[in-house]
């Protein structure tokens, strides 16, 4: 009997292009459906794999295509990004069937409101403008492609996609048709002809009884050559669902909101990565140097945001439970995937498959304007950071050590956007914040040779505690003290005595508290110059030289040559053409260096080799020492 039902409400179908495009059928995109996402490479990949149809192949085949049923029309639910490309290529083609008018009618993304009626949202904008105005000018042409280096030219592809994708890839389809010779009119109507007749695709045709959720679970399913949903994609789908199942808000303007707020985060992007260049060009001394930079980036994904968004849902649930619960809840969902924790809470919410992990989770409220509070955090905090605004010199060096150095840094890096979101704003609080928590990272991390359970456990507290509504942050910041206070300096010194340069994280954190300290000597007065300094350890990519380190050096050298003591922070560039070199030779190097820590060292160096060798046990303990102080 099941089988039977399926049979009715799934029909596939093997098609050509010319059926599947047939002008008697109405397609449209969902509102809640992702915009045309398409790049260089799909476009290259599509054309490359149609050029077949002229060369040793009859037919080619494109993979399943998805649709379901609404009020006579046909919603995409898996094949949008084939389909526009397909009828852009044809348009250029000059295929007399495929007129701007019918792609216009085809392709019309609209939201799916009452009776099919709904609001055009801003991806169509884009398309309709495609539509007028289809070719880039010769100055667009020349801006495109006028960048011999590779990371300007993706940073400014990124710019043009983000104005109009359907501009950008329409130039690449034409692109691609050079490349395979297709240029007369003659070729063209023969390209067309071929991929309308001998070009296939299994339609997958959903009934209406189908739901939009299982209709993406098919999709998920028997996805082939379409790109596969990510979480904002599935986060999107679900909300949609959530929002009629509710029955509180309506569903188009919920998924208009996601949408501007994913069209918000894409923007704010390219302005952080435009000023991140400016930075770079600022901190830049040649073309060399400029192409070595290495900057821990600002920018911020709706991953990062879903995130963020996940461990406040999760602290709320933990916050109403007694004792003996929390423990279960801090271990097994604190540690999900964006991806599993959102399929789950909407399968609890929407009543389709409870799990007792997730009991007290139907009772939350999923708000697209707390998604929007996050990404002001993030906006905010990067326009801070970037612009060196309002925020303490120590505070930035422990945020960016925070972000970028530690073991720790790839799952809790968000923290000080949960502290903002929380406290809303950046003052003696957020800074306490910021620096203890970095330091306790950065201990673990010199510490401990992996990531421990302990500080996890502690940290999954720590945000339980700022999501609380009766929390203050004084309090989260006296825990976070007290934490610190049970940090080992015995265990410190005695790591910190070993091979240092032996472990990454070690090695790094390291060096760069060192570079910190001697930065801080020359500025410790003036934030705004100790700022800027401080940016430069950040934004100059950097290796750890070891100061001796050949077989000369090694016959008066009495010390460790992996240990602190032979180590310190070097620009990138300085250090790779050093190499190996003596002694002698490197001093002269040395002094190309904008770095306060490695004009200290110059200095010893030119008070005489001999002394530097024989003080060398002295230095050791002194700088050890002084990464001792730094967490104090």
């Amino acid at each position: 009997m099941l089988q039977k039902e399926i049979k009715k409400q799934i029909i596939p179908t093997l098609v050509n292009l010319n059926e599947l495009l047939n002008s008697q059928k109405r397609y449209f995109v969902p509102i809640y459906q992702r915009p045309y996402d398409w790049d260089e490479w799909n476009i290259a990949k599509l054309i490359e794999t149609l050029s077949k149809l002229n060369e040793e192949k009859r037919y080619v085949f494109l993979g399943n295509m998805e649709f379901r049923e609404e009020e006579n029309m046909q919603q995409i639910i898996d094949g949008q990004q084939r389909i526009t490309t397909l009828l852009m290529l044809l348009n250029y083609l000059n295929s007399e069937a495929y007129s701007d008018n019918i792609i216009k009618e085809m392709l019309k993304i609209k939201a799916q409101g009452e009776n099919g009626n709904g609001t055009i949202i801003d991806d169509q904008y884009k398309f309709e403008e495609f539509i007028r105005n289809k070719e880039f000018s010769s100055k667009e042409l020349a801006e495109l492609e006028g960048y011999s280096n590779a990371r300007l030219r993706k940073e400014k592809t990124r710019n043009f996609k983000n104005s109009n994708v359907y501009r950008l890839n329409y130039h690449y389809i034409k692109t691609s048709l050079k490349n395979i010779n297709i240029i007369t009119k003659e070729q063209k109507q023969k390209f067309a002809t071929n991929i309308l007749n001998n070009t296939y695709v299994v339609t997958i045709n959903l009934k209406q009884d189908i739901q939009e959720s299982e209709a993406i679970d098919i999709f998920d399913a028997i996805n082939t050559t379409g790109k596969p949903l990510s979480i904002k994609d599935i986060f999107k789908i679900k909300m949609y669902e959530y929002s009629k199942n509710r029955g509180k808000n309506n569903p188009d303007k919920v998924i208009q909101s996601i949408n501007k707020l994913y069209n918000k985060i894409e923007e704010k992007n390219s302005q952080i990565v435009n000023n991140e260049s400016l930075i770079r060009e600022e901190e830049s001394t040649g073309k060399s140097e400029y192409n070595e930079i290495n900057m821990i980036s600002e920018t911020f994904s709706q991953d990062d945001i879903l995130k963020v968004y996940k461990f406040i849902l999760i602290s709320r649930v933990v916050n109403n439970k007694n004792k003996e619960e929390r423990a279960n809840y801090k271990s097994e969902l604190f540690n999900m995937s964006n991806d599993n924790f959102y399929n789950k809470l909407f399968l609890q919410i929407l009543d389709k498959n409870s799990k007792k992990q997730f009991e007290g989770f139907e009772k939350q409220e999923i708000d697209v304007q707390e998604l929007q509070d996050i990404h002001e955090a993030y906006a905010n905090l990067a326009d801070i950071v970037l612009n060196l605004e309002n925020i303490d010199a120590e505070t930035y060096f422990a945020y960016k050590m925070l972000k970028g150095y530690t073991r720790y840094s790839w799952a809790y890096r968000f923290l000080p956007v949960l502290f903002l979101w929380r406290f809303k704003k950046i003052d003696t609080n957020f800074n306490c914040f910021v620096i203890n928590i970095s330091k306790i990272f950065e201990y673990y991390t010199i510490t401990k040779k992996q990531v421990i359970n302990y500080v996890k456990t502690f940290i999954n507290d720590i945000i339980i505690q700022i999501v609380n509504p009766d929390s203050s942050p004084k309090e989260i910041n006296k825990q976070i003290k007290d934490e610190l206070k049970k940090c080992s300096r015995k265990i410190l010194h005695n790591e910190l005595q070993g091979e240092v340069s032996n472990t990454w994280w070690k090695k790094n954190i390291s060096c760069l508290i060192l570079a910190k300290n001697a930065e801080k000597k020359c500025e410790n007065e003036n934030n705004q110059k100790l700022l800027k300094r401080y940016q430069r350890l950040f934004t100059r990519k950097f290796d750890i030289e070891h100061i001796c380190a050949t077989g000369n050096d090694d016959k008066r050298f009495r010390g460790n040559k992996n240990a602190i003591g032979n180590l310190m922070l070097l620009e990138y560039s300085i250090n790779r053409n050093i190499k190996n070199d003596d002694i002698e030779k490197k001093i002269l190097k040395y002094t190309q260096s904008k770095f306060e820590i490695v004009k200290n060292e110059v200095l010893l160096l030119n008070m005489g080799l001999e002394n530097y060798y024989k003080n060398y046990e002295m230095r050791q303990i002194d700088k050890i020492a002084e990464i001792e102080a730094y967490f104090d």
